[in-house]
């Protein structure tokens, strides 16, 4: 068994003003329509993905397929609305990416989550510290203010994430355990035994 530790986090903004005047460098978020996209943009974001997947779990293989990660992407949920950007460096192809779901009307949860926006976001090692993720913070509070939000929910494993969502004066509201279990070490026989 291996464990990892996902902490979820809420985010009741009260710096908007103090985020708005903070500088960072140069990025322009693409907001990204699955249906519309072309191979190009795909193969970069699956090499973007597998990039990422790699920095979390090194000894996994892939979640997905190419072709799963895809279909999940394009899926329509009549009850939810999806947004989602990426953040292109010229010559490395996607270095970011950053999505919300926010319950529409005729969701039969919507009125328990009427007030919060759902976000999670990622950037590559190598690119944090350069205000990326203060970029994806803006764009949370303007998605906040755009859809009537009041409070923003998302997640993270990573000592980075944990620091940057403490930086941002996020408060963690749930803390998680994950117990994995490698199939190909399971004694069998063991298993087997406690059926009978």
């Amino acid at each position: 068994f291996s464990n990892t530790s996902d902490s979820f986090w809420k985010i009741t903004f009260l710096l908007t003003s103090y985020m708005k005047v903070m500088a960072t460098e140069e990025w322009i978020p693409i907001e990204v329509d699955p249906d519309q996209a072309d191979r190009t943009f795909w193969d970069a974001y699956h090499a973007f993905r597998r990039r990422r997947e790699q920095e979390l779990r090194p000894d996994d293989p892939p979640a997905l397929t190419d072709e799963q990660a895809e279909t999940l992407l394009k899926e329509q949920d009549p009850t939810h609305l999806r947004r989602g950007w990426v953040l292109i460096s010229e010559g490395a192809g996607v270095i970011s990416e950053f999505s919300i779901i926010v319950t529409k009307p005729e969701a039969p949860e919507h009125e328990s989550s009427r007030h919060l926006l759902l976000a999670d976001g990622a950037v590559l090692r190598e690119y944090r510290r350069r205000g990326i993720g203060t970029m994806w913070a803006r764009k949370a509070l303007e998605l906040m203010e755009e859809h009537a939000r009041e409070v923003l929910s998302t997640r993270t494993e990573e000592a980075d994430g944990h620091a940057f969502l403490s930086w941002l004066g996020a408060e963690s509201k749930q803390v998680k355990a994950e117990n994995r279990l490698d199939f190909r070490q399971v004694e069998w026989e063991l298993v087997e035994s406690w059926i009978e």
